[in-house]
């Protein structure tokens, strides 16, 4: 594990979230393959709304708002905070691709899924 994945677990304040991120219901359903297929399209295809989307979007808008008429070491750190949010542009690809590749894999179809009302969803991912 990464500096700050143990530097955030040490942190007691933290560890009800921790626990709650990790230890899902519907992570523990991925991780032992009992999730039913309708719930993992389900959740292929609201995560890569935001990852196709959303993310890029939210990026893009962090990228232009980059000052590039600073002094110099104003000028380094704003090309290193370009640098980085170039990558997590590549990391958001690879995410995406990962999405469909186990739609894929699975016979999943992750862009039919109509607009739903958020306690229509709701149901659906209990229901399975």
């Amino acid at each position: 594990m990464h500096h700050i994945t143990h530097h955030l677990k040490d942190q007691s304040n933290l560890k009800p979230y921790y626990s709650a991120a990790t230890q899902h219901e519907f992570l523990t359903a991925a991780g032992t393959l009992s999730l039913s297929p309708g719930r993992l399209a389900l959740w292929l295809c609201q995560d890569r709304i935001y990852a196709a989307h959303a993310y890029p979007r939210f990026i893009g808008l962090l990228i232009s708002k980059i000052p590039f008429d600073g002094p110099a070491v104003e000028e380094e750190l704003n090309r290193e905070t370009l640098a980085l949010l170039t990558i997590c542009l590549e990391g958001i690809i690879r995410e995406v691709a990962f999405f469909e590749g186990v739609a894929k894999e699975w016979s999943l179809d992750i862009n039919g899924w109509m607009e739903r009302k958020a306690r229509e969803i709701t149901q659906l991912k209990w229901q399975g």
